[in-house]
């Protein structure tokens, strides 16, 4: 009975994730929007993270395979979503709390995910042996990639947090939901990491529980709800040119061109759709942005939207 009650909550958690993946790529072919973008990057990676977890659980506690390369598999691809998560979420996270990742701070976790993913090939160099293997990954690099996760984690939180003050209507609520999740599921994190000592041990967890999917399900359900704001009411970064103090411009010293290009790109245009809107080339688009960030000391498009509205008050 447990293990079909598992079953459903991993299968229902998966669906749900993948309707909301659909929901947000569809807006995506629509809107080209850059932030939906990124987001949908964020979210394949924990897509596929959730499929894995599910299907480790059905081979190893539904059907009891035991054969080493199949248990292998699906390590090595929780060792590389990890790996991929430790830069892709404090990116993400950066972007969307409109705070500027700087390079030093770039470098940092691109090393950070190199040397992660790294960690998990290196050894198929020197053993060939799936149970080696096996064991290796699990008795030797399996805690320090979650002490890793763990730092990306509360790191994101701090990012999140300064956002928040910052943000203000629905990209406020936005970053107060996410930032709501990732603390309410954190200990849930931890638990799923330290599985044997709370199930096998303790006994206090179901077998092959974890709260991943669970956080999975909250996230796209919270996440379909703001798509379904965003399809209905538009896009809060969205700007007319009688939304936008004339003064702003004067204040900051911004071209007709750039005027023109900064509507575009607080309507969620990347930098090519900007190009073939008004028929210039993408790097002529880059390099006028690179001015209007310049002048406002602003390094990204939230950034500027959260700026415009507070200087329009």
């Amino acid at each position: 009975m447990l293990k079909h009650c598992m079953t459903f909550y991993y299968i229902f958690s998966l669906s749900s994730g993948f309707a909301g993946f659909v929901l947000f790529l569809l807006i995506y072919l629509k809107t080209k929007n850059l932030t939906i973008r990124y987001y949908l990057f964020f979210l394949f990676l924990l897509t596929v993270f959730v499929v894995n977890n599910t299907f480790y659980y059905y081979f190893a506690v539904v059907a009891q395979y035991q054969d080493f390369s199949v248990h292998l598999l699906f390590t090595q691809v929780f060792f590389l979503c990890i790996g991929l998560l430790v830069y892709f979420l404090p990116f993400f996270v950066h972007f969307l709390a409109g705070k500027v990742f700087s390079h030093s701070k770039r470098r940092f976790f691109i090393l950070l995910s190199f040397l992660s993913i790294f960690m998990m090939l290196w050894p198929h160099a020197f053993f060939k042996n799936e149970k080696i293997l096996l064991d290796l990954l699990y008795f030797q690099f399996y805690s320090l990639y979650l002490y890793i996760m763990y730092g990306v984690i509360l790191y994101s939180l701090i990012i999140l947090f300064q956002g928040i003050k910052r943000a203000g209507g629905e990209f406020k609520k936005i970053l107060k939901t996410a930032f709501t999740l990732f603390v309410v599921f954190f200990p849930g994190f931890i638990i799923d990491g330290n599985w044997n000592f709370f199930q096998e041990k303790l006994h206090i967890i179901p077998r092959s529980f974890n709260f991943i999917p669970l956080f999975y399900l909250f996230w796209n359900g919270f996440s379909v709800i703001y798509a379904a704001k965003y399809l209905l009411q538009g896009n809060e970064i969205q700007f007319s040119a009688s939304e936008i103090n004339p003064v702003f411009f004067e204040f900051y010293q911004i071209s007709g061109q750039e005027r023109k290009i900064l509507f575009l790109a607080l309507s969620g245009l990347g930098n090519k759709e900007i190009a073939k809107r008004i028929h210039i080339s993408e790097g002529t688009v880059k390099n006028h942005m690179h001015h209007v960030y310049d002048k406002t000391g602003i390094k990204n498009r939230i950034g500027l939207s959260y700026l415009i509205k507070n200087f329009s008050i």
